[in-house]
C-alpha cells in the first residue's frame, strides 16, 4: 500500500497526485491511498480511475470524515428514511479555501445524503483574501512549495442531486462563524458540526403515516470505543478489502463525483 501525501500540484504545475498514483498502479501496487484534493482536473481523475480499474487496484481518497462513526450513523439514518424525504440542505464553512477545506465539507454532504450530484451552478468569491498558507515565515511550507502564492478562494454555489435534493453552499472568503452541514427532511432535520450531529425529529410516525406527538432532539457524538482514528479505520478497511473479507465502502467513483462538483464551480 502506498499513501500519496504530496501537494496536488507543484509550483511548476505538475499534477503530482496523478503522476505518482499512475506510477504506483503501473508498478503493481495493490492499493493507493491518495490525499485530497485528489486531482487538479478531471483529465487526471479519469486517468487514475481508468488505470485503477484496468489493473484491479484499490484506489482510496483521504476524505477522513468518511471514517468517522458518527457520520456513518447519519448516513445509515438517511438511507433508512429516518429523516423522511430530504428536501434541501445547507453547507457552510468560513474563510474560503474551496480546495483544501471545501472538498471535505462537500464530500461529507455527498456521503450522508446518499445522492449523486448531477448539476452545479456557482461562482468563485473574487474578493481580496489572504490564504493562511501564504506565510513566508513558514519554513516547512516554503521548503515544499518554494513560494507563497497559494490561491484557494471560497465560493457560493448550488448543487442539484439525482434524487431531487438541492443544496446551497456558502463559503465566502470573509465569512465568519462556525462550519456546518444541515439536511432538511420531511420527518427530521440534522446538523453536522464537526464530529457532533444534532438531529431534531418532528414526532413519531403513526400507522397512517402522519407525524404525531412532540418533537425531540438527539445529539450524536463520535464513537471512539474502537480506539482508532479515521486514518487507522481507513487502513483497516483497505486491508480487509485486499484480503477479500469485505468490500471497500468508499468508492473512487464517489471521489470522482466530488472532484467534478468542485471543479465545475471553478
Amino acid at each position: 500500500m502506498v499513501s500519496v501525501c504530496t501537494y496536488t500540484v507543484d509550483p511548476e504545475g505538475h499534477d503530482l497526485h496523478t503522476e505518482i498514483t499512475l506510477y504506483c498502479i503501473e508498478k503493481g501496487i495493490p492499493a493507493v491511498w491518495c490525499e485530497k484534493p485528489a486531482v487538479a482536473d478531471m483529465t487526471g481523475g479519469d486517468a487514475m480511475l481508468a488505470a485503477a480499474k484496468a489493473n484491479g487496484t484499490l484506489l482510496a481518497i483521504n476524505h477522513n470524515r468518511r471514517w468517522e462513526n458518527v457520520q456513518r450513523k447519519l448516513q445509515a439514518a438517511v438511507a433508512e428514511g429516518q429523516l423522511g424525504n430530504l428536501t434541501s440542505a445547507n453547507v457552510i464553512w468560513p474563510s474560503g479555501r474551496m480546495g483544501v477545506v471545501g472538498t471535505h465539507f462537500i464530500d461529507n454532504f455527498l456521503m450522508v445524503c446518499g445522492q449523486r450530484c448531477v448539476s452545479v451552478s456557482g461562482m468563485v468569491d473574487e474578493s481580496p483574501h489572504q490564504d493562511c498558507r501564504n506565510n513566508p515565515d513558514d519554513e516547512a511550507f516554503m521548503a515544499i512549495q518554494g513560494e507563497t502564492n497559494v490561491e484557494d478562494p471560497g465560493c457560493f454555489a448550488t448543487l442539484k442531486m439525482d434524487g431531487g435534493l438541492v443544496a446551497s453552499v456558502c463559503a465566502g472568503n470573509s465569512l465568519s462563524g462556525g462550519a456546518s452541514i444541515t439536511l432538511f427532511g420531511t420527518m427530521a432535520n440534522a446538523t453536522i458540526s464537526g464530529s457532533t450531529i444534532e438531529v431534531t425529529f418532528f414526532g413519531e410516525v403513526s400507522s397512517t403515516g402522519q407525524i404525531v406527538g412532540e418533537p425531540r432532539t438527539e445529539v450524536w457524538e463520535e464513537d471512539e470505543s474502537d480506539g482508532l482514528n479515521t486514518c487507522e479505520r481507513c487502513v483497516r478497511e483497505m486491508v480487509a478489502t485486499l484480503d477479500g473479507t469485505a468490500p471497500f465502502p468508499c468508492t473512487s467513483i464517489a471521489a470522482a463525483t466530488l472532484a467534478q462538483s468542485v471543479l465545475h464551480i471553478f
